[in-house]
């Protein structure tokens, strides 16, 4: 989990190259937002004058028209309702314009009109900035109505303020915890349009589980200073502004486990200078590495915690070692499945000398030459006694008739 001025550092870095991109999306989206108060007012202003309301004050006599008035007043309310909602929808553009630069994804003034581009799903990213407006309402609505009812029935006592007191202080607690539970509902939507409005909220929940008072003092007082100077020279927001909403995306994303996307803080390329970080992050989320991210940049390096460390060369190391001892089984199963007749040792893997082979051969041979000639010569011998046997037996027989003869 990154500190708050981790948080800043790696803004500022990612930010490095790419503020006149931000710069001239502020721009925009203002110069849109104030022309269309600006014609809500002018609407107004010219109803007014065509009614005849300002006859009174001058020597004119024109006639005071009632209705004139009244529609003015409705366009000027209608065209404030819709500056609103642009207003709205251009800072879902501005926030899918962070997204894109701090995921390395390709980017450009134009996103700033995301909301209405297919597919942004803008009626669920309007609902939940109302749901929030409404949760912020009544935590200082109920408390107030309280303190009044308290105020009706016990007077202008102790009694009252003290619960009036106790009230708001509750009221305020309750609303600071439930809004900075739900902080992250907005992005979420932008950066997952496919998730539900119910989904958007209980993962807003999830993510935010002990980074709640962190959210608190980022959302409100870790700008305070920058937001003072604003105050005296309105010309800084326009560097203020993206500096906060890229603070915030990266706490967003250090949460969501996606930090490792943030691209380097010198590079300016537009075309997406994060495709080759998600391409080695895949492949080492294949090999077993958790994929970590530089520090954030060489101008304002941020310091990784000791756990960090440990947990990640713990991680290398037993990848390393199971890399090792799946490229010896691949070794052992290569060496032992290689073909003889090919000439290859399979006992040691080394290729022998083919007039070596051509004489085992040859040895083979003659040996088996040998043991034909051995077992002829033993038939021959046997062949023999038995002739020289019956020699013998036909001289005795011849001998024998002599004599009786």
């Amino acid at each position: 989990m990154l500190k708050i001025k981790e948080c800043k550092a790696r803004a500022r870095s990612v930010l490095l190259g790419r503020y006149g991109t931000m710069i001239c999306a502020c721009l925009l989206s203002s110069l849109i937002s104030i022309l269309l108060m600006a014609a809500a007012v002018g609407c107004l202003v010219y109803s007014a004058i065509c009614s005849g309301i300002f006859s009174r004050f001058s020597d004119s006599r024109a006639a005071f028209s009632f209705g004139t008035l009244i529609g003015g007043v409705l366009i000027f309310s209608v065209l404030t309702v819709a500056s609103t909602i642009i207003g709205v929808l251009l800072g879902m553009g501005r926030k899918r314009l962070m997204l894109n630069i701090c995921r390395g994804r390709s980017y450009g003034v134009s996103d700033v009109f995301y909301a209405f581009s297919k597919g942004s799903r803008p009626w669920k990213y309007i609902l939940s900035v109302i749901i929030i407006w409404a949760i912020s309402f009544a935590g200082n609505l109920i408390p107030n109505l309280i303190s009044s009812i308290a105020e009706l029935i016990l007077g202008d006592t102790l009694t009252a303020a003290v619960i009036t007191i106790v009230v708001q202080l509750v009221f305020t607690v309750a609303t600071v915890i439930i809004l900075m539970t739900f902080l992250f509902a907005s992005i979420i939507l932008i950066d997952k349009p496919e998730t539900g409005l119910s989904e958007a909220f209980g993962l807003s929940a999830k993510l935010m589980k002990g980074r709640k008072l962190k959210g608190f003092w980022l959302k409100n007082f870790s700008f305070l200073l920058w937001n003072l100077l604003g105050v005296i020279c309105p010309l800084i927001m326009l560097w203020i502004t993206p500096y906060y909403e890229c603070t915030m995306t990266v706490m967003y994303m250090d949460a969501d486990d996606t930090l490792w996307q943030l691209p380097s803080g010198r590079s300016a390329d537009r075309s997406g200078d994060g495709q080759g970080r998600q391409i080695i992050a895949a492949q080492e989320a294949v090999s077993g590495v958790t994929p970590v991210n530089d520090a954030a940049g060489e101008d304002m390096p941020v310091q990784k915690s000791e756990n960090d460390d440990t947990s990640v060369h713990e991680t290398s190391e037993e990848s390393v070692s199971v890399q090792e001892e799946a490229i010896r089984e691949t070794a052992d199963s290569e060496v032992t499945n290689v073909n003889i007749s090919d000439g290859i040792d399979t006992a040691a893997g080394i290729p022998k000398d083919e007039t070596a082979i051509n004489e085992a051969a040859v040895n083979e041979a003659a040996g088996e030459e040998a043991v034909l000639n051995e077992t002829t010569g033993s038939e021959n011998a046997d062949n023999k006694t038995v002739v020289n046997d019956s020699s013998g037996d036909d001289a005795a027989d011849t001998a024998e008739s002599e004599e009786k003869q």
